[in-house]
C-alpha cells in the first residue's frame, strides 16, 4: 500500500464537504431560535465548534483514507466503510433535526444513535489499522460533548422542544 496523495485529498474533501453541507443548518449568528436558548456555561462559542469540526472531519477523512487504500478483499474493510458511511450521514443529519426542525429531543436521540455508529466505526477501523483508532478518538469525544450540550439545552429550556414558539 503506497501513499496516494490524491486519494487522501479526496477522502478528506469528502468528509469536509459533508461537514460543510451540514454546517449550513448551524448558522449560529443567524438562527434566532438557537440564540434564544439558555445554554450551558461550558458551551464554547460558535467559532470553536466550526474549528473543531473542520479538524475532526479532516481526521475522519484521513482515517477513511487508511481504510479505503486497503485491498478490496481485505477482511472487514467493506463493513467498516459501510458503518463509516452511516455515521457520516448521521453526523450530517443532526443539524437538520436541531436547527432546521428545532427539535432538540429528536436531535439528542439521533446523537446517541450516531455515537453508536461512531463507536462501530472506531472498532471496525481499529481492527484494520491502529492509526484509524487514534484518528477517530476526537470524533468520539466531541459527539459525546455535543450530546451533553444537547441534553442541557433540553433541560435548561424546560422540555425537549422549548422554545418552539420562537
Amino acid at each position: 500500500m503506497h501513499f496516494n496523495p490524491f486519494l487522501l485529498a479526496a477522502c478528506v474533501l469528502l468528509c469536509e464537504a459533508v461537514g460543510g453541507a451540514s454546517g449550513l443548518f448551524t448558522q449560529f449568528t443567524h438562527n434566532r431560535w438557537f440564540m434564544g436558548l439558555r445554554r450551558s456555561a461550558i458551551q464554547p462559542p460558535g467559532r470553536i465548534f466550526e474549528m473543531a469540526w473542520i479538524l475532526i472531519y479532516a481526521l475522519m477523512g484521513t482515517a477513511l483514507y487508511l481504510i479505503w487504500r486497503m485491498p478490496a478483499g481485505t477482511h472487514g474493510r467493506s463493513i467498516a466503510l459501510v458503518v463509516f458511511a452511516f455515521q457520516l450521514v448521521l453526523g450530517a443529519l443532526w443539524p437538520l433535526f436541531f436547527f432546521r426542525l428545532r427539535h432538540p429531543f429528536v436531535a439528542f436521540a439521533e446523537l446517541l444513535v450516531m455515537w453508536m455508529f461512531v463507536l462501530g466505526t472506531v472498532v471496525s477501523f481499529s481492527y484494520l489499522t491502529g492509526a484509524a483508532f487514534f484518528l477517530l478518538l476526537p470524533l468520539m469525544a466531541w459527539v459525546l460533548f455535543e450530546a451533553y450540550l444537547n441534553f442541557t439545552w433540553m433541560v435548561m429550556n424546560e422540555g425537549p422542544m422549548a422554545p418552539s414558539h420562537m
